[in-house]
């Protein structure tokens, strides 16, 4: 049986293979757009619509983690995005591109909100949490760009297969972290969805 710890270690190194399996499209996509024979404005409105659901939702993964800790909604999420980028792959129609960038912005929201609070919270000391900090920044800096070039070769090769290769990607780092991580959340605590809901409004932000 495999016993599960707190480690921000391996929450970083996942945190840096996300980096990279997330920006693996991201160059394809004005490529794949041209093939559905889209207009120019879609690969903005698709975007938008990411970042849209994105910024709505963080607030509500943020309360969520309260209630069931931050590895349970880091491997939902990771696997809700990868179900999302899936999504993308295989719709074809204007409105099915924005409901699907939607449905993966919904779930990349939960990722850096759970993984900053993993670090936050479980960092055994002020000067560990800053230096932790400093090293999500980095890595996600110097993988990111990595994730550009990895998904430009694999886009030469197969632009399908690189749907396949993020979506499966993604949902296996959920997995990975579902299996090998925890936290100090105790099972049995009531979800206050109510009070979830009520207290993850975005605008409140401003």
């Amino acid at each position: 049986m495999i016993k599960k710890k707190i480690s921000i270690g391996f929450l970083l190194v996942m945190a840096s293979i996300q980096a990279v399996t997330a920006n693996l499209l991201h160059p394809l996509e004005p490529i794949f757009l041209q093939e559905l024979e889209m207009p120019d404005y879609m690969f903005g409105v698709i975007f938008a619509a990411m970042a849209l659901t994105n910024f709505l939702f963080s607030p509500f993964w943020g309360r969520l983690t309260g209630s069931l800790g931050e590895i349970k909604v880091l491997t939902f999420c990771f696997i809700g995005y990868g179900a999302g980028q899936a999504v993308f792959g295989m719709v074809s129609s204007k409105i099915g591109l924005i409901l699907a960038r939607m449905l993966s912005g919904i779930f990349i929201g939960g990722l850096s909100v759970s993984i900053l609070s993993y670090i936050m919270t479980y960092s055994p000391s002020p000067e560990a949490r800053e230096k932790n900090l400093v090293t999500y920044a980095t890595l996600n800096a110097v993988f990111t760009p990595f994730g550009y070039l990895v998904g430009g070769y694999l886009g030469d090769w197969s632009i399908p297969a690189t749907f396949v290769i993020q979506a499966i990607g993604l949902a296996g780092i959920g997995v990975a972290i579902g299996t090998f991580l925890k936290d100090n959340h105790e099972a049995g605590e009531k979800i206050q969805f109510v009070r979830v809901f009520k207290e993850a409004n975005p605008i409140k932000a401003f």
